[in-house]
Parts: C-alpha cells; structure tokens; sequence
C-alpha cells in the first residue's frame, strides 16, 4: 500500500460519500481564514480541491470573490453550485497571474504536490499568497480522542495522517517562500444523525457493520444535551509566491 494518499485514486475516492461529506463534515475555525485574508480587500480566490464547498463558502462569506473546483462531480454537485469547474490541481485551467490567493482545505495530501505547486505559483499574481490548511484533531479531549481510536480500530491499511510529511514538499519547493504555520481551536458540533453522516463520509471506513456499531456506544457515553464534541485545530500554511 501506498505512503502517498495522492496514490489512492483520489478523483473517485468520494463519489459515493459525497452527500454525507456535505452534510457531517466539520468547517474551520473563522479565525483561520481571516489570517488567510488577512490585508487584502476582495481578494480573488482559487479554493482548490474544494470538494463540496465547505471552505468555499467561508471564504465567500468573508467578501473574497471565489472560484472553486474539484475533480470530482458527486463532491461538486453535492456544493450547491459553489463548486463551479471540475478539474485536478496539477493541470489547473485558468491563466497566468489570475488569482491574490489560492487555498487547499484538507485536500493537499490528494494532490501531487511536485505537479500542484508550480500550477499553483502560476496561477497567482506577483505577490499571491498560497494557505494549505487541514483540520487536526485535538485529543488531549476524551470524547475526541475516543472517537479517533475507533476511526483508527476500522481504518485498515489505509496510511495514518502525517501532516509534517504531507506539508514537507511546500517548506521544499522553489515555488514558495516564507512559509508560516497558524493554528486555531475549532469545536464540530454533532447529534446523533450527523456524526453518522460524519463516520459515512470517511472513504476508508465502511459504511455499515460493526463500526457503526461502536459510534453508536460512543455516542451514547459521550452525549451531553443530544450531541457530542469533536475537538480539532485548524491548521493553515501560509506561504508567498517565490519571485521568478
């Protein structure tokens, strides 16, 4: 089995999961893409790997003017039209000095980073700045941290995240410069029906069998008020477009 996530089919990995991901997948801490945005007044936006527009929409709604894609049509249709192109990041079509900003929500590690970053150096104007930002979990939290041991009992031989490696190729690229790592709590908050559609939107687990078994225990120790917490830290790379 591969190291790399980029090895493991990902333009149809979440063809089937896509609703789900819509639906139980966690958002990002507000405070991580106001540091994205941070000094620029209606930036141009590229959300690469947008998947179903989770970020997308954040970014919108902090006045950037976005434009989204994803190589995948169920995760695209499943946006609510903010996803608006399909396409991979390492052949992105769009022209030169194009965009102020592009970002990466929990995507970069499906993405072949020796292709992606020079078309995403391409794509930004002079002083662009690129954000390669994830959601970590945060397990000093029982409940989190009881959550991640069953993700981890059904994941198989699926690879372990790996952020320090997943992130290596930006702090080694000639494409970028002075790279700078931001990190932000973020609390997902989820009832019964949702963490549901969370675990059904993990492309390694299966959807149905003994795993939802065990979520469902968890949930019920975990609950307090119909919902439990899953604690993470938003992680966000920001880096500046190297000058030719």
């Amino acid at each position: 089995m591969s190291t790399h996530l980029y090895d493991l089919a990902p333009t149809t990995r979440f063809t089937d999961r896509a609703e789900s991901y819509a639906l139980g997948r966690p958002s990002y801490a507000p405070a991580a893409i106001a540091r994205i945005l941070d000094g620029l007044s209606s930036p141009r936006v590229l959300d690469a790997g947008a998947g179903t527009g989770i970020a997308t929409r954040l970014l919108t709604q902090a006045g950037a003017r976005v434009i989204a894609f994803d190589p995948n049509y169920a995760m695209a249709a499943a946006s609510g039209r903010h996803v608006s192109a399909l396409a991979r990041a390492e052949e992105i079509p769009f022209p030169d000095s194009t965009f102020d900003v592009v970002t990466v929500f929990n995507a970069f590690h499906w993405m072949r980073p020796d292709r992606a970053l020079p078309e995403m150096r391409r794509v930004l104007r002079g002083a662009g700045r690129l954000a390669l930002v994830w959601n970590g979990w945060e397990e000093t939290h029982d409940g989190t941290a009881a959550f991640v041991r069953i993700l981890n009992a059904f994941a198989g031989d699926h690879p372990p995240e790996n952020r320090a490696m997943e992130v290596a190729p930006l702090y080694a690229s000639e494409a970028f410069s002075d790279v700078v790592c931001h990190s932000f709590p973020y609390v997902h908050t989820l009832d019964r029906d949702t963490l549901m559609l969370r675990v059904q939107s993990i492309s390694y687990l299966p959807a149905h069998g003994e795993v939802i078994t065990r979520v469902q225990e968890y949930f019920e120790r975990y609950a307090v008020q119909s919902a439990v917490q899953h604690h993470y830290v938003t992680t966000a790379f920001v880096a500046k477009r190297a000058a030719a």
